[in-house]
């Protein structure tokens, strides 16, 4: 009687687990559930798939909107996509814990991470945001299946996805550069086989090749968002202005007046305008080599960003879409879609604190604390690995996004949504790893006394 109690217990689990995976489904789908959010100006521009780079967006989103033609199945779509992701990341995470408690913990604060409204709203809106996180999620999860046990056919599948991802959006393709060196890194200090090591080596240097083909072909966003750094940031200081006049910027009262002003408003003269398209990306460059401030400091602050008061209210032209006056890369606050909770603000609040950096920073301090004291006790642990490089890849994130326009496209807290989920995700996995760590070692000891 015994056994067969056993054989039912353990032919059950895998039912119990598509039970829990169709709840966690109906949560997701509860968020957004008749919430639909109208489309924006830049829902129009995913109608156009091209894989040849002639489409002014990558590729990813346009061909999952032509799969679902209609906005109801692409909201439904992208609630699918996003309970999937969610739950292969925190079942992904949690095989990687030997502590049965601690597994189930981790597994369980991630997915209520992909529950949070700043997170699952992004699935009500007809734009990038939502495919792009969901396919993030899943990018960690297959690395981590990858460095775990590294073989050819998780190999494929971590490279497979890493392509989807950085064709889903042009920071990405960027995001895929600092990706690939660090894992490039890592794999060199592996003990993995040659041959593995050297095709996983080609395959991303393959897919970076592909993004940055992509966005060659056409720089129509690029070029945008140069515009708007120069009006933004550039002619409101005199310094900065004179730097570029005397690089071959045109420059007159009629540009002046539109220091400040977002460049869909207006653009200030047809010889502006050119040389912004043949020679402005170029002066950007060398203009941010010979300021070694405005390259390495300037962007410090929109990491952990600062909230509005009554003598200091956001002064952006942008103000529905950046409504703090710095933006937080690392806690974006700007609520695009429609969401409604479906867990205590006490829990919400702990998993993404939408009021500052806060909640990160605690996080880091224990994941970091809790890693240092397991590895220099018990040495080092390639769990480790892959959730390191996940969060220390925030630093040339934050950089990126914000060099390349940030604030002054008036979208630094969409942009940084990607940035600000993976950090939580690794950090999370790092101190779930760590505490696993340390319970271990301190069973072993009680085992052995």
């Amino acid at each position: 009687m015994q056994m067969t109690r056993l054989r039912i217990e353990r032919g059950s689990l895998p039912s119990l687990e598509r039970l829990a995976l169709l709840g966690y489904l109906l949560l997701q789908e509860l968020v957004v559930l008749g919430l639909k959010t109208p489309r924006f100006p830049d829902s129009k521009t995913y109608m156009h798939l091209d894989l040849t780079g002639g489409a002014l967006r990558l590729p990813t989103v346009p061909l999952l909107y032509k799969i679902f033609p209609s906005d109801d199945s692409r909201i439904a779509a992208q609630v699918v996509l996003a309970a999937a992701a969610w739950w292969i990341v925190a079942r992904v995470a949690s095989t990687l814990i030997g502590d049965r408690r601690v597994g189930l913990a981790l597994r369980g604060v991630l997915l209520l991470l992909g529950l949070v409204g700043a997170v699952a709203s992004w699935n009500s809106i007809v734009l990038s945001e939502s495919a792009t996180i969901s396919l993030t999620v899943l990018a960690i999860a297959a690395w981590m299946r990858f460095a775990v046990k590294p073989t050819s056919g998780r190999a494929a599948v971590a490279v497979a996805v890493t392509l989807v991802w950085t064709l889903a959006r042009q920071p990405n393709v960027l995001f895929g550069l600092a990706l690939t060196v660090a894992v490039l890194i890592a794999l060199a200090a592996s003990r993995i086989d040659t041959r593995l090591r050297v095709a996983m080596a080609v395959a991303l240097v393959c897919v970076n090749v592909i993004g940055l083909v992509e966005v060659s072909r056409n720089q129509t966003l690029s070029k945008n968002a140069l515009e708007e750094v120069l009006q933004i940031r550039i002619l409101p200081n005199a310094d900065w202005t004179s730097w570029f006049v005397s690089h071959g910027m045109p420059y007159s009262p009629a540009v002046a007046r539109y220091a400040g002003v977002p460049a869909e408003e207006g653009e200030p003269l047809p010889e502006f305008v050119q040389w912004l398209h043949t020679k402005g990306e170029h002066a950007y460059v060398q203009f941010i080599l010979e300021h070694p401030k405005y390259l390495l400091l300037d962007p410090l602050p929109y990491f952990t960003g600062e909230g509005a008061s009554l003598h200091h209210p956001s002064s952006t032209p942008f103000g529905a879409l950046q409504p703090n006056p710095t933006p937080s890369m690392l806690s974006p606050s700007v609520n695009y879609g429609r969401s409604r909770s479906v867990m205590p603000s006490v829990v919400e609040s702990l998993l993404w604190d939408s009021r500052g950096w806060g909640d990160v920073l605690t996080l880091a301090a224990l994941a970091f604390g809790a890693a240092i004291l397991a590895v220099s006790r018990h040495g080092v642990d390639r769990r480790f690995v892959v959730p390191g490089i996940v969060a220390v890849l925030v630093v040339p994130e934050g950089y990126i996004l914000w060099l390349s326009g940030g604030e002054a496209t008036g979208e630094l807290d969409r942009l940084s949504m990607v940035t600000a989920v993976s950090v939580r995700v690794a950090l999370w996995t790092i101190l779930a790893i760590a505490v696993d760590r340390l319970v271990a070692a301190r069973t072993t000891r009680q085992v052995s006394a």
